[in-house]
C-alpha cells in the first residue's frame, strides 16, 4: 500500500539540515534551538492568554492540582502493583518452604524407623527394601 506524504517547506528544510551533518552533537544543537523556540512560542502564548483573563492564577493552581492528583494516583497505583508482587513472591516461598518442609520431615522419618529397625537387628537388606533408602544410607546410620 503506497502512500504519498506531503511535508511543508520547514520540514523540508530540516530534513535538508540533517541530511548533511548527522553527528550526535549537531543533533543535541539543533535540539535546542528548536526547544528555545518552541519555549518561547509557549511563554508568548501563555502572556496572550493571561493579558485575555484566560489564563489566571485560579486557572493554574486548577491544573497544579489536577497534575499532582495525577501524580499521587500513579505512585498509589505503583505502591499497590509493588505491594501485590511482593505479596504473591511471599506466598509462593512460604508454599515452597511447606514443600521442602515436608520433605525433609518425611525423610527425617523414613531414617528413623530404617535407624529402629537397624537397632533391632532387622536386616539391612530388608531395611532397605521397606524404606527405600540404600544399603550404604542404613549403614551410616
Amino acid at each position: 500500500m503506497n502512500q504519498t506524504v506531503t511535508l511543508n517547506p520547514t520540514q523540508m528544510h530540516l530534513l535538508k539540515l540533517f541530511s548533511f551533518n548527522n553527528s550526535e552533537d549537531y543533533a543535541r544543537e539543533i535540539q535546542s534551538v528548536l526547544t528555545k523556540h518552541f519555549q518561547q512560542l509557549l511563554d508568548q502564548e501563555a502572556d496572550r492568554l493571561w493579558d485575555e483573563g484566560i489564563l489566571n492564577q485560579q486557572k493554574l493552581d486548577e491544573i497544579r492540582h489536577e497534575d499532582l492528583r495525577r501524580q499521587y494516583e500513579t505512585s498509589l497505583k505503583e505502591y499497590w502493583d509493588y505491594t501485590s508482587t511482593m505479596d504473591t513472591a511471599y506466598r509462593k516461598g512460604e508454599r515452597i518452604g511447606r514443600e521442602e518442609g515436608r520433605e525433609e520431615g518425611r525423610a527425617e522419618g523414613v531414617r528413623s524407623v530404617a535407624l529402629n529397625l537397624k537397632k533391632n537387628g532387622v536386616p539391612v537388606d530388608v531395611i532397605s527394601s521397606s524404606t527405600g533408602l540404600s544399603v550404604e544410607e542404613i549403614e551410616k546410620l
